[in-house]
């Protein structure tokens, strides 16, 4: 005698009103991440142009690869300092003073010279690693806390 084929069942659906769709876990990260550097880009380069305002009102310019290093740098900092809770809404007062006062401090470190170079870029990042008006402890480069 032939054994009779088991019948396989059908899946129950579901109506669509009650369907879930998931999105997989890493679509959801990958979305939060480049939203999270769209942002982190957005804060360097607000930071960045009142650095070229500064420099520009006493009469100089960054030469070109003078913020290169500095730049990305700044970039994973801010990115560090957002995903462990900053406030770049409560802290931008202070650091774009900081940031005005790296761009002064490099001009008046490029003396005579109509250009702001990469070493003066450095040297004044350097002196204000220490300004009082950093936030979270005063001094602490939270938003900028790396080395050159």
């Amino acid at each position: 005698m032939a054994k009779k084929a088991k019948r396989i069942k059908k899946p129950k659906r579901l109506a669509l009103g009650r369907r879930r769709v998931s999105i997989p876990p890493f679509a959801m990260v990958q979305k939060l991440e480049t939203r999270l550097h769209r942002v982190a880009a957005a804060i360097v380069q607000e930071i960045v142009d009142e650095m070229n305002l500064k420099v520009a009102a006493a009469g100089k310019t960054f030469e070109p690869n003078a913020l290169v290093e500095w730049r990305p740098e700044l970039l994973k900092a801010v990115l560090r300092k957002l995903l462990n809770g900053g406030n770049w809404n409560a802290d931008r007062a202070n650091v774009l003073i900081v940031a005005g006062d790296m761009a002064t401090i490099s001009a008046i470190l490029a003396n005579g010279l109509p250009k702001v170079a990469k070493n003066k870029a450095h040297a004044a990042f350097r002196a204000v690693k220490d300004h009082q008006t950093c936030p979270n402890p005063p001094g602490s480069g939270a938003w900028c806390n790396f080395d050159i």
